[in-house]
């Protein structure tokens, strides 16, 4: 997939402005994503034409193959007040502008940024039935609005999308409170995917207020009957009733993937406990604090999380981090590496990604034993810093681990600083089908096909050959079959031929 982001710095003139888009029709015509981003510099340049250009300018339009467009909000100084002449005027221009949009047939209107009510009141109208067929849509707070504006917008947006039979990615940034306003037109999108709500509140989260309708809002849309499969969860709290709302409709949603980052919880257990009984395969916890955090709690969280973690049969994909302790100590740091222990016992896990700071001069040791009992493992990022003293920390090196990583034969995506060399030559022999080497090492054609994966890498090519030298054998008994076929053939046709003459 291809994607082009158009923009159009130009001053020289209007009709540069048009042969821009003439070329851009030329150029990108089979191309899959061609972005339009629809800024100030657009507009201006757009509010300067006269009418027969503007409308020169919209037929080009019309007929460029765009397929994103990105909306970001006005200026304040960019005057849209119907009050005045240039208002009107402009307010009139934003309309054809964007029912052109609106009505083109190949546009996608894929990621739309509404921030700002001088942008949705000319939108307003035609938005309602353009905003029917995109695909995504994201939607961000703006600092120049009051309350009331951004309320006003946000209400208008939710009758838009509720039912909406096309929007599959939504993602939210917006204040804490604005959410009970969205959150409930998500649920009766019947083919909505993923769903991303980052709350924008500038406050720390200490001084974030509990807001039970907006955690109720969350926990229905996990309880929603749609399809959605991923849900992220960022810069949000949850205390006392509302916490375990939220806890209970982890263990009965449905989706199969949760991201919980820098989130203030109520306490360090109730979570870890309810997530054995979710059907979650995708969990990611990020930087998690705790009310009234005494510098226990997120060892408790490790501790119980680990005990947890074993009963998830299903779980394939983990992401965990202790990045949001202010205060790392040895007792934190062990909790952890019991997860790490624990997370081997899960039977499905394909990927883990693991960041944190350590005392442990083991830790080697440690990973090596996990990744060694995960078969099934293909995924692994370690991103690790050991505390040498209290004023220097350091790499760790990972020898154990390479050589265990060496010896897998499913593991092909590594992030690891420092990866010995032997070690990246063997995820590259995995990403060529090296695997065949677990179940049916004797089955040379099989390792034919890796060397011709690897025939640029002369490390990768002497490293299989080396680990399974019957690929050689069989090259060499192919070339000598072949050989004994032609001197046979070459002698029956010198037979025939004496025969034919005699």
């Amino acid at each position: 997939m291809t994607i082009v982001r158009s923009h159009w710095p130009l001053t020289a003139g209007h009709t540069e402005f048009i042969n821009e888009i003439e070329k851009i029709q030329r150029e990108y015509e089979d191309t899959d994503v061609v972005d339009l981003l629809v800024d100030e510099n657009l507009l201006r340049q757009y509010f300067l034409l006269d009418e027969n250009t503007a409308n020169q300018f919209l037929t080009a339009l019309r007929k460029t193959p765009f397929t994103c467009v990105s909306i970001k909000d006005f200026p304040p100084h960019l005057s849209l007040d119907a009050r005045t002449r240039r208002g009107t005027k402009r307010l009139t221009q934003c309309r054809r502008f964007f029912e052109v949009l609106g009505t083109i047939p190949t546009l996608l209107l894929g990621n739309i940024m509404i921030s700002s009510r001088h942008l949705w009141s000319p939108m307003h109208g035609v938005a309602l039935e353009s905003l029917k067929q995109i695909s995504s849509m994201y939607i961000f707070r703006s600092t120049q609005n009051t309350n009331d504006q951004e309320w006003h917008i946000l209400r208008q947006v939710a009758r838009c999308l509720c039912g909406h039979n096309e929007l599959k990615n939504v993602t939210l940034a917006v204040p804490y409170e604005q959410y009970s306003i969205l959150l409930p037109a998500l649920q009766t999108m019947p083919v909505l995917h993923s769903v991303k709500l980052h709350c924008s509140s500038q406050t720390m989260p200490e001084d974030m207020i509990d807001e039970p309708l907006v955690t109720q809002a969350i926990a229905d849309l996990l309880l929603a009957e749609t399809s959605m499969h991923f849900l992220d969860v960022t810069n949000f709290a949850f205390q006392g009733d509302s916490y375990a709302v939220l806890c209970d409709a982890i263990a009965r949603t449905k989706i199969k993937s949760l991201e919980l980052c820098q989130c203030l919880l109520e306490n360090a257990v109730t979570l870890p406990t309810v997530l054995p009984r979710s059907r979650l395969t995708e969990i990611t916890l990020s930087a998690l604090e705790f009310f009234g955090s005494t510098g226990l709690e997120t060892e408790t969280f490790f501790n119980a999380f680990a005990t947890n973690v074993t009963s998830m049969s299903q779980l394939e994909k983990l992401r965990i981090d202790n990045y949001g302790v202010r205060d790392h100590s040895i007792s934190r740091d062990e909790a952890f590496l019991a997860v790490v222990h624990a997370v081997a016992r899960c039977p499905r896990l394909t990927s883990l990604d693991l960041d944190w700071f350590t005392y442990s001069s083991n830790m080697d040791q440690v990973l090596a034993s996990c990744v060694r009992s995960s078969p099934l493992l293909e995924t692994l990022r370690i991103n690790c810093v050991r505390f040498e003293s209290a004023d220097h920390a350091g790499p760790i090196f990972y020898p154990l681990l390479s050589q265990v990583i060496e010896g897998s034969y499913c593991l092909r995506n590594v992030v690891l600083d420092p990866l010995s060399n032997q070690a990246q030559i063997f995820v590259k022999l995995n990403n060529a089908g090296r695997a065949y080497m677990a179940t049916d090492s004797a089955n040379q054609c099989k390792g034919i096909r890796v060397l011709a994966q690897v025939k640029d890498d002369p490390d990768c090519l002497f490293a299989h050959i080396r680990e399974n030298p019957l690929v050689c054998k069989v090259r060499t008994a192919t070339v000598v079959a072949g050989q004994k076929r032609k001197s046979t053939e070459s002698d029956e046709s010198a037979s025939c031929k004496s025969r034919r003459q005699g």
